[in-house]
């Protein structure tokens, strides 16, 4: 199996999301990839906290939607 670093994996995952025309990740989300491509958090640090991220985006789109 061949291991690929944090920095190529944001890549990657960087890449996808642009072929996939979905939009770009909030400064919020990138500054946290650039926390775990650093390594000052772990893999289940990164994705609790980018859980967290999603959850506060979800709650302030159904309010903005609420609002009209």
């Amino acid at each position: 199996m061949v291991e690929v670093s944090r920095k190529q994996a944001a890549a990657n995952a960087d890449g996808l999301q642009r072929a996939a025309g979905l939009p770009s990740p909030s400064p919020e989300h990138e500054a946290l990839s650039a926390r775990w491509v650093a390594g000052e958090i772990d893999n289940e640090e990164f994705e609790r906290l980018g859980m967290d991220l999603v959850r506060k985006r979800l709650a302030v789109t159904a309010a903005t939607a609420g609002e009209g």
